[in-house]
């Protein structure tokens, strides 16, 4: 079994914030749920635990949850690597024990629990009812089934490491989603154009970005798209945009340029389109279940 705990620290529950600080033990919210075909428990205390030792899939179906979270809530929460996971399992009163060294110090707040109890007096950790960890694991498990899965948590990276002001690394992931993005976007036209689909996989072989962006363009000129609606991706404004931003993607990758703030929060909005644009074709809305936190104190991640 593997072990994460949800950062920022949350609870779920009903109880007084106080109450939970004194607790040793806690309660399982969601026990055996079934996401892409691993088990898993979340605890009052945040901490979720998956019925599997394949830290690959485990990586994918936790940040398929995190970001769940992060949407529900509208506060940020990390994802997951696969060296973060402790190694646990649980005893038959429901305890979870610790069986490996710690993976990442997030985790180090479950083992050491005065540690947590201190920080908690500090920080004032947030509270949310159980049904937010309910809505959580019904979303996360649309987005771990979505096709446009690579793209979607490819985005929850780019946000967590924009959060984090890291704007080379959120730069680059921003730019990963808009080019796998652009890619997908020219399989859906061929598509709807009724090309072959041998000939689709040839030219997504052969045509590199700015063959791609040359032909959309050309597309949009003679009137064979229409991007009006909100959750479109390919529009002239978008066209011209993702060529400033590809400029200052070479300079990084080829020059060691190091993006300011603006350029990257310029390319993450971008990369926020292909994100809503994926939840669009995935059938997602994400706001219906956006809920609100019981108690709640200190920094917001958002």
């Amino acid at each position: 079994m593997l072990g994460a705990l949800i950062h920022p620290v949350v609870y779920f529950s009903t109880d007084a914030r106080e109450s939970l600080y004194r607790r040793t033990e806690f309660k399982r919210v969601i026990e055996g749920a079934d996401i892409g075909g691993i088990q898993f428990h979340i605890f009052e205390n945040g901490y979720a635990v998956f019925d599997t030792d394949n830290k690959v899939t485990a990586t994918v179906t936790c940040n398929s949850i995190f970001l769940a979270l992060s949407l529900v809530t509208g506060r940020s929460c990390l994802p997951m690597f696969e060296e973060e996971f402790n190694k646990v399992r649980l005893t038959p009163q429901g305890d979870v024990l610790n069986e490996s060294k710690i993976g990442s110090l997030r985790n180090a707040f479950v083992i050491f629990r005065e540690w947590r109890r201190q920080w908690e007096k500090e920080w004032k950790t947030t509270v949310y009812p159980e049904s937010v960890a309910r809505d959580m694991v019904e979303l996360g498990s649309l987005i771990h089934d979505s096709q446009y899965r690579p793209i979607i948590l490819t985005f929850y990276y780019a946000w967590s490491d924009k959060d984090r002001g890291d704007w080379t690394g959120s730069y680059w992931l921003s730019w990963t989603c808009i080019e796998m993005m652009i890619f997908e976007e020219l399989r859906l036209h061929l598509s709807s154009q009724s090309v072959r689909i041998e000939l689709t996989d040839a030219i997504l072989k052969s045509w590199r970005l700015r063959n791609i962006i040359e032909y959309f363009s050309n597309e949009i000129k003679e009137g064979r798209m229409h991007a009006q609606a909100e959750n479109e991706f390919i529009s002239a404004a978008n066209l011209k945009e993702l060529g400033n931003v590809r400029d200052i993607r070479n300079r990084i990758v080829h020059k060691g340029y190091r993006p300011t703030s603006d350029e990257t929060l310029n390319c993450y909005a971008l990369a926020e389109r292909t994100f809503h644009r994926c939840m669009f074709l995935s059938g997602i809305d994400y706001r219906k279940w956006r809920s609100t936190p019981v108690q709640t104190e200190g920094k917001a991640s958002v």
